[in-house]
């Protein structure tokens, strides 16, 4: 019977074990810190708010992609054409800018309707 322990059995288990747990949990924020980074772009169709973005972000300007503001909204081309298409276009050669707006809906805008593209540019002409 002296060989058995029933509840403690010294104090290097006990030390294993929170060892062990740190280091999976630290392991688990790692992977989803990686996993985040890896995964740039959203998969909810043409509908991506950016999370604490106040502001309308330009996307596409006069037949140019706005790079830059499309990694940091975190949005794709193949979204930006499929609002061209939801808002009516059939290319993107009569698009003057496609716009995230504030509540993350994209507003593409055609040629004939920008006028001198003042509220495009958030210019308050």
């Amino acid at each position: 019977m002296s060989d058995v322990t029933f509840f403690f059995g010294g104090w290097v288990p006990i030390l294993r074990i929170l060892v062990m747990g740190t280091l999976a949990y630290g392991a688990l924020l790692a992977l989803q810190r990686i996993f985040s980074s890896l995964q740039p772009f959203s998969d909810n169709g043409c509908e991506a708010p950016s999370v604490g973005s106040a502001s309308p972000a330009l996307l596409f300007y006069q037949g140019n992609w706005q790079r830059d503001a499309m990694r940091q909204e975190r949005i794709t081309e193949h979204e930006l054409v499929g609002a061209v298409r939801q808002n009516g276009f059939g290319s993107l050669l009569d698009i003057e800018a496609i716009i995230m707006e504030a509540n993350g809906k994209l507003a593409a805008v055609g040629k004939a309707r920008a006028g001198d593209a003042g509220a495009l540019l958030n210019d308050p002409r």
